[in-house]
């Protein structure tokens, strides 16, 4: 899902589009900066873990999408063998 909306909120910063812009341009620089945070533990990247999740907000069908991830989810967790 935030693949899917990260590619809107690209759409929507190449085409300057009202009021999403803004949304678009926070929610890419968290990414960005949630991309960059190098450290040697994953407690300096928890900060910025949530503002992937406003790219759903581009997405129009979102149903769909969520769908497709739990059925993603599920499938890379039973075909996957693991000793836990």
């Amino acid at each position: 899902m935030t693949v899917a909306g990260l590619r809107r909120a690209a759409v929507v910063l190449v085409r300057r589009h009202g009021a999403e812009i803004r949304l678009a341009v926070l929610v890419t620089a968290a990414f960005v900066a949630l991309l960059t945070a190098d450290a040697e533990t994953e407690r300096i990247r928890l900060p910025f873990a949530m503002w992937p999740v406003p790219f759903g907000a581009f997405l129009t069908c979102l149903r769909a999408w969520l769908a497709a991830q739990a059925v993603l989810g599920l499938l890379l967790n039973h075909l996957s063998r693991t000793g836990w």
